[in-house]
Formats: C-alpha cells, sequence, structure tokens
C-alpha cells in the first residue's frame, strides 16, 4: 500500500488557467557568444511577417506578462520592437530581455521593464561573454535608467564568477537598479559542451547565498533567484525568501519564432504552434501530461515532502537523455538533507520577519494611494488577476471590487476606507492589502500635508 506522501506525488502537477508568463523568442540572432547559453543558432534572421502573427495571438490570450527575448531583442529595428510592444502592451505588461549591447533609441514608454545580462563585473562579465562588451553595456544599463526607464540585472551563477556577485550588485545598487536576478548555469545548447567548465559545485552555490544575505541589508537590491533552485540544496533558502520554484508548464510558456511552444527556453519539445492552434487550447492539451504527470520525478524528489512546492529545481537538462528530469543539483542525493520540521522552523522565521515588516509599515489617513501605471486588473479569465510589473496575483470578487476603486483614481487612504466600510469590506483586510501592494510596488504613496 502507497504511504500519502506517495499518493500525493503521483498527483498531476497543478498548473494555472492560464500562463502567466510567456517569454516571445523573436528571433535566433544574436551579436554575443556566451558559454553558457541555450541558444546554439547565432544567425537566424527574424520572420516579422511571422512574428506578427505570434503577437498577435498572444495579444489575443490575455497574458498577464510577455516578454521579448531571443537571441537579441535589440537586432530588431527600434520602430517593429515599439510596434509589437504597444500591441502587446494592450492586455499585457511587457518586459525586453537584451545583452545590452546595442542601446535600443526611442523604445516606446509602454515597455514596463528592461532586463540585462550582466554577470559580474568585466573580468568576469567579459570571460563568460567572450566579446569584451563590459563597457558598452554598462554606459548603456545607465543610460535606460536616465532616460526613465526601470532596468533589472540577470546575472548567470558559474564556476568562474561564483565569489564575484557581491561586488557587482554594490555597482548595480549605485546605478538605480531594482531588481538583480540569479540564474543557476543550467546544461542547453552552447552550454552543454561547457557544462563540466561552467557547472557550479554546491560551494560555490553555499557562497553566493552567502553574499546574497550580506547584500539584504546593505543594498536596496532586491535580490532572488530566476531560475529554479531546489528547495533543499541550502538550508537557509526559505529563512532568507530565496525560494525559486519553476514555472515551466504551471505558469510559464516559450514560444519560437517559428510558433513552437515549449514549457521554457530550454526544452526542444513542442507542443504545438501558436500560428495553427489558440494558445490557451495549446496550454490544456494533453499532451503537456507527459510533464504534468510527474512520471520523470526519481529519488530524492519522489519521496520528497517538498516536491509538489519546489518540483524538484530545473526539469530540462539537454546533458541528458529523457524530455525531462530533476535538478543536477539533487540528482546524486539519496534522501533530502532537511528534515520538515527543520523546513517548518526556518520558513516560519522568514514569515515571521515579513509579518513584523509590514507591521512596521505606516499609512497616514491623508497619504494619498498613487497605482502604479503597470497596475492592472486582469479579469477576463475565470480566475480574476492582478497585475503588477513583476507579479501576477489572484484575487477574489470582493478585491475585485477594492482593487477596481484604488486603480481608479488617486484617492487618500481614508477615502479608499470609507468606500471599504460602505461596501462592508473589512477595514482590517483592506489595510493588510495597501501593504501588500505597497510592497508588490502595485501602488505608492504621496504625502498630502
Amino acid at each position: 500500500m502507497m504511504n500519502n506522501c506517495a499518493n500525493k506525488i503521483m498527483e498531476k502537477i497543478p498548473f494555472e488557467e492560464i500562463p502567466h508568463f510567456v517569454q516571445i523568442e523573436t528571433s535566433y540572432n544574436c551579436n554575443a557568444h556566451c558559454s553558457f547559453c541555450y541558444n546554439p543558432n547565432r544567425n537566424n534572421p527574424p520572420n516579422y511577417k511571422k512574428l506578427r502573427k505570434i503577437v498577435h495571438q498572444v495579444t489575443k490570450s490575455h497574458i498577464p506578462h510577455v516578454q521579448l527575448t531571443g537571441g537579441e531583442v535589440s537586432l530588431l529595428p527600434s520602430k517593429f520592437l515599439n510596434e509589437i510592444i504597444n500591441e502587446l502592451s494592450k492586455n499585457s505588461n511587457v518586459s525586453i530581455q537584451t545583452n545590452g549591447i546595442i542601446y535600443i533609441k526611442d523604445l516606446t514608454p509602454a515597455l514596463a521593464s528592461i532586463y540585462i545580462s550582466l554577470h559580474g563585473t568585466k573580468k568576469y562579465h567579459d570571460k563568460l561573454q567572450q566579446i569584451c562588451q563590459w563597457e558598452q553595456i554598462t554606459k548603456n544599463i545607465k543610460k535606460y535608467i536616465s532616460n526613465g526607464f526601470e532596468v533589472n540585472l540577470d546575472f548567470t551563477l558559474t564556476s568562474i564568477n561564483y565569489n564575484n556577485f557581491e561586488e557587482i550588485a554594490f555597482l548595480a545598487n549605485e546605478w538605480g537598479i531594482y531588481q538583480y536576478s540569479i540564474n543557476k548555469f543550467e546544461p542547453a545548447g552552447l552550454g552543454v559542451a561547457n557544462f563540466t567548465d561552467l557547472v557550479p559545485s554546491k560551494d560555490h552555490f553555499k557562497k553566493i547565498i552567502d553574499q546574497i544575505i550580506r547584500l539584504q541589508d546593505k543594498t536596496k537590491l532586491h535580490i532572488g533567484f530566476c531560475t529554479a533552485v531546489p528547495f533543499c540544496l541550502d538550508a537557509r533558502l526559505p529563512e532568507y525568501g530565496l525560494l525559486a520554484n519553476c514555472g515551466a508548464g504551471v505558469s510559464l510558456l516559450v514560444i519560437s519564432p517559428d510558433g513552437e511552444v515549449r514549457i521554457c527556453n530550454q526544452s526542444d519539445t513542442s507542443y504545438g504552434n501558436i500560428l495553427k492552434h489558440n494558445l490557451i487550447e495549446i496550454w490544456k492539451d494533453k499532451n503537456l501530461d507527459e510533464f504534468r504527470n510527474k512520471s520523470w520525478v526519481i529519488v530524492p524528489c519522489k519521496d520528497c515532502f517538498l516536491f509538489n512546492k519546489c518540483l524538484g529545481g530545473c526539469k530540462v537538462d539537454n546533458s541528458q537523455k529523457g524530455k525531462y528530469c530533476i535538478d543536477y543539483a539533487v540528482r546524486n542525493y539519496k534522501k533530502i538533507p532537511i528534515t520538515k520540521v527543520q523546513w517548518q522552523k526556518r520558513l516560519q522565521m522568514f514569515m515571521t520577519k515579513q509579518k513584523d515588516k509590514d507591521h512596521k509599515t505606516r499609512i497616514k489617513a491623508k497619504d494619498i494611494i498613487c497605482p502604479d501605471k503597470f497596475t492592472k486588473l486582469n479579469l477576463t479569465h475565470k480566475n480574476k488577476l492582478l497585475i503588477t510589473r513583476h507579479q501576477t496575483i489572484s484575487i477574489d470578487l470582493q478585491s475585485v471590487l477594492l482593487l477596481k476603486e484604488v486603480l481608479n483614481g488617486k484617492h487618500t487612504f481614508q477615502e479608499i476606507l470609507r468606500y471599504a466600510k460602505d461596501k462592508s469590506l473589512s477595514t482590517v483586510g483592506t489595510k493588510n492589502m495597501l501593504i501588500k501592494l505597497l510592497g508588490a510596488r502595485a501602488i505608492t504613496l504621496r504625502s498630502n500635508e
């Protein structure tokens, strides 16, 4: 007889009603040669006709967040890039992912954020990117910021640059970067051939955690992992709010330049073509059960109490034979190195710190609540969603009522509480929601005194 844990593992991975985040690979054309890159095709120019059709189909699907990536998006004509950003932004918050080598002139203000790859200070970044453009990239980062764009950075963690993150993070903080995300190197494309040389060890991972913890109190940066990290890889992950599971096939999809739909950019498996089929129909297709049914899960993840939250770290490894597998970082574990009691204790420590932080947040009666221009409601689908620059938050119908009023214009805190009372909504619940919205940067406060 199977135990309860095993029964849970046999259940399918639950997935969102719609993908919350869709990446559109505009082409595989690229002007860099990063040694860890998943993209093996460098000279592959864009097909503008196909790309327009893909963008049109994604726009109709009302996806909360869409990111234009590549290859390299800065190789597209800026007029065309603005055209597709403006169309997508009708129903989505749109970002672009770029290596930052080329400055994109006259970008549309409809762009929510720019993500630029910066894998360390000059010595480390240039070694990994292999084209020596660090000075130009950092110059362009500062120029985007001075022109009013939110710039976020991403750092690929390898065995080469693992001890350099803290140094580059201090520079990013000086420049005015909001978010600096860390991607754990995963083998795909060019990265498969370089896997042995670039794979970070568990000790390297420990040292990057040491740096992040120090930086939490020394900078204003929002630092975390962008790619999936097995929850058991370091016992400090839950305590410091550094948990990152993978949305592949759960809340994330990637669309190739030819319209092929995959669960992530590292996967080679297509589940349909958006030029032939509706995106939501592809998302719900039973063919995806080969991933969602967990048949690929092995020890130690198979019997782990954390699996349904962690999902085994990164699940696509092109150095392996199967389509899906558990993360290479835990593949040799016989059992997970953290007990349920230890996990709950560390998670509670983080939740207590967050509760204390929220409790210290003060909103005055006359403070004016100003919605961020990229905060919007997505009410098209069955599940109602609040969309911020970086987050997709499921909300109930009462919250929809309150949020419509908050986003309708600039109100004082006192006016919002009065509105909530008139609608028989909880005053405490309303205040707590506004505090959460402040933390998510969905709103800001302006003093009216």
